[in-house]
């Protein structure tokens, strides 16, 4: 069901974005002096902004497909109605 669905994806969004933030939080010690270290956080961080990216997009998904398919059936119908 689209509900539960939604929902896995709400919560995936969340546990990346404290990920995220978790990643930022050790890139912004200064502590940090490893460039390897560093570099490798910086690349967690930009997979994870793409993760996050993605799973928004997956969740705007079925509200997208209602509204192209209303759109569609209009087009549809007025074209319909041209041919008769």
């Amino acid at each position: 069901n689209w509900d539960s669905f939604l929902s896995y994806l709400e919560a995936a969004i969340t546990a990346t974005e404290r990920l995220r933030d978790a990643a930022d939080m050790k890139l912004r010690d200064p502590n940090l002096v490893n460039d390897e270290a560093m570099r490798g956080i910086k690349v967690n961080l930009v997979r994870l902004d793409e993760r996050i990216s993605a799973l928004k997009e997956v969740l705007a998904l079925p509200k997208m497909l209602k509204e192209q398919g209303e759109f569609a059936r209009t087009q549809i119908a007025e074209f319909a109605a041209e041919q008769k």
